[in-house]
């Protein structure tokens, strides 16, 4: 989870970190996915809705 998805991928594509497509948007957030060398992946995404993490605007 992350407050601002796409800063977060710039920052993982500048340290040479890959992922897997781009970001969408889902009901409950934008997603995406970061490959992993073991060739699994991990979600990536930032809320929509109110999360501990993301105080309310």
């Amino acid at each position: 989870m992350c407050d601002n998805i796409k800063a977060t991928v710039r920052e993982l594509e500048a340290k040479g970190v890959e992922l897997s497509g781009g970001v969408t948007q889902q009901r409950w957030g934008l997603i995406t996915t970061i490959d992993l060398p073991g060739g699994g992946r991990l979600g990536l995404y930032e809320p929509l809705h109110a999360s501990p993490l993301v105080p309310p605007s």
